[in-house]
């Protein structure tokens, strides 16, 4: 098989421009070590967060991003090719059932409870939405390494919304 195009790496950006260009009839192959970034990626697809403070409405601030950034790859984008490419997203995801648009970002605790915004997520995360004043209960079985749910209360509990996050431990009589 003659290729065309070489893309390493496949995380969601890799994948995304090999089944984009695929597509359009061009002969792409894939290497990567793994599954990419897949793993560890947050699943989300974000596009303008800060700039330098919370955005929360990404299409809006992007003109006065690219001004003030005008060798930026959205610069050489646009806003109709962003939105463009993000409806194709959503079409081909389609079965991950992604939410959101360019409009509105959502914010969406990570697991060390920093607030993320990512203009699209899946239904799975959409549902963990916090807004202003939002009550959060992390809770963890003892035990189970590398999760320390003081930290995301606490880092919740620290943010721009005035969350009020509490953290428990809870037991489990088996092995963990």
């Amino acid at each position: 098989m003659k290729t065309e195009v070489l893309v390493i790496g496949a995380g969601t950006s890799g994948l995304s421009a090999a089944v984009r260009l695929a597509e359009a009839g061009v002969k792409v192959t894939v290497i990567a070590s793994g599954a990419g970034s897949l793993g560890l990626a947050p699943a989300t697809i974000d596009l303008l967060g800060y700039a330098p403070q919370l955005v929360e409405d990404p299409l809006g601030a992007l003109a006065s991003f690219v001004g003030e950034h005008p060798e930026h790859p959205y610069a050489l984008v646009g806003p109709e090719r962003l939105r463009s490419a993000l409806q194709w997203f959503q079409t081909v995801a389609a079965e991950l059932g992604y939410q959101g648009d360019l409009e509105r970002n959502r914010l969406l605790p990570t697991a060390l409870g920093v607030l993320r915004p990512s203009a699209l997520a899946p239904d799975s995360m959409a549902a963990g939405q916090l807004g202003p004043g939002d009550r959060v209960l992390i809770a963890s079985i003892r035990g189970f390494r590398d999760f320390y749910p003081q930290l995301v209360a606490a880092n919740l509990s620290a943010s721009e919304l005035g969350l009020d996050a509490r953290a428990v431990e809870l037991d489990w009589r088996g092995d963990p």
